[in-house]
């Protein structure tokens, strides 16, 4: 239980203890001798480091020798001290070995894991967004040195932009740190001088700082139409613009697009030569005739010809309209022929125009015929109408 023997005299220790081993000869004579087993110490505390980082305190049971009680087999991946403090080189495992006053010894494994490294490739962000950092070994904890620029996750990682500027990200893990520097990038500003509302059928120039970005729709693209940074209104809506900087950052605008206004310049009108009419307009707050009226409305117009007459309504955005009213100036027909005639005879009356129809307005006096030929039927006066089709007519 304390130490065997072997046929060859080979002595092996099994638990600490004195033994008394004999060598006897077939004649029964013999020797004994006396063997003291020493316990072989045993090696404790953590057989694993970071390179680079904190130092690693190791401990043995029994008395140290008096002369480097511990040593390391491999002095480029760690090294040891001689109260048993592990200094981590680099990665990679050695053996340390401590080794007691009565000269037994024990071996452990130590392993290095390599010193921390950051390994994510993004380093920018927009202000307000967020990128995941990583790291090897995992397990470690990130850091900022204040929260000026941006903060980040201890644990995970997750890095959030606050306000334009640089900022150095540490990652620690096992007394050894990386580092990485992360630049947060301002988000572009929709130029306080650009408009954002827009008529249909008009078109306004987009403008964000800094530039050199490029303009899309982000939503609302039924309203409006874009080419490069010319928005042009297409109906009533709201069109979300966004512009993204040199730097992937983006500005969001909303564009308000105006319908125009219903104006109306009245349902066309026919006159004859040398009358009047009156028109009259609607649908917008200022109106504006053409044809030297101006902001007269209703206005009474006399053209001697058949005119149109185009209306400009202006609402309070600002939106411009217009509609027409076509005015019809039709002819006057003029009767010639005798004024007088006997009872029971005729006369044959003419007009300068064809296509209008005779009447007399007392049949007992006269009748005319559709080829305006008048027939006497007693005495008295009568008028004789030439009517056309237009309503002017010629008495």
């Amino acid at each position: 239980g304390i130490a065997t023997v072997s046929s060859g005299g080979v002595v092996t220790g099994v638990s600490s203890g004195s033994v008394d081993i004999t060598y006897t000869m077939s004649t029964g004579c013999k020797d004994t001798y006396s063997i003291t087993v020493y316990a072989k110490p045993v090696i404790s505390g953590t057989l694993s480091g970071i390179a680079g980082g904190s130092t690693v305190s190791l401990s043995a049971t029994g008395t140290a020798a008096t002369s480097n009680p511990w040593t390391s087999s491999n002095t480029a991946i760690a090294t040891v001290s001689s109260t048993g403090v592990v200094t981590p080189l680099s990665s990679g495992t050695t053996t340390i070995t401590f080794t007691n006053s009565n000269g037994c010894s024990s071996e452990a494994t130590f392993t290095v894991s390599a010193a921390p490294s950051i390994t994510s490739t993004t380093t920018e962000v927009c202000k307000n967004g967020s990128i995941n950092l990583t790291a090897t070994p995992t397990g470690g904890t990130w850091s900022v040195p204040s929260s000026a620029v941006g903060s980040i996750n201890a644990s995970t990682g997750v890095f959030t932009g606050s306000s334009a500027g640089n900022i150095v990200v540490t990652y620690s893990k096992g007394g050894a740190s990386a580092t990485t520097t992360i630049t947060v990038h301002a988000l572009p500003v929709y130029s306080t001088t650009a408009e954002t509302d827009v008529c249909v059928d008009d078109a306004i120039t987009l403008s964000a700082t800094p530039a050199g970005g490029v303009w899309t729709i982000f939503s609302g693209s039924s309203s409006s139409s874009l080419s490069g940074s010319t928005l042009t209104g297409v109906s009533a809506g709201t069109t979300v613009v966004r512009y993204t900087d040199g730097n992937g950052c983006v500005v969001n605008q909303s564009i308000t697009v105006n319908g125009l206004p219903a104006v109306s310049a009245g349902a066309d009108q026919s006159i004859c030569s040398g009358e009047s009419v009156t028109l009259t307009a609607s649908g917008a707050a200022t109106l504006s005739w053409d044809n030297g009226i101006g902001a007269t409305n209703p206005a009474t117009v006399s053209p001697t010809s058949t005119t149109t007459y185009e209306v400009t309504g202006t609402d309070g955005n600002g939106c411009v309209n217009t509609d027409q009213v076509i005015v019809t100036v039709n002819d006057v027909p003029s009767i010639s022929g005798a004024t007088t005639v006997c009872a029971d005879g005729t006369i044959t009356l003419s007009a300068d125009i064809t296509g209008g129809t005779w009447d007399s307005d007392d049949d007992g006096i006269a009748t005319v015929s559709s080829g305006g030929v008048v027939t006497g039927v007693s005495s008295g006066s009568v008028d004789i109408t030439y009517t056309m089709s237009t309503g002017c007519k010629d008495t």
